[in-house]
């Protein structure tokens, strides 16, 4: 499957679904916008979680 064929099968799916008119430059990149914060946060979570550990002592080195 090379690039041309995924393309082709991604504006199948949004047409089988009727997303084609959502499907724009534009609102993707909004959606991308408002959706990173919720992205990133897990991430954030595990590096205060580590944080906190090792202020505390417990890091489990040693």
């Amino acid at each position: 499957m090379d690039i041309t064929d995924m393309q082709r099968q991604l504006r199948e799916f949004a047409a089988e679904r009727g997303w084609e008119t959502y499907q724009t430059p534009k609102n993707l990149s909004a959606v991308l916008v408002s959706e990173a914060p919720e992205l990133r946060e897990p991430i954030a979570d595990r590096k205060r979680s580590s944080l906190s550990n090792r202020v505390r002592g417990n890091d489990g080195a040693g």
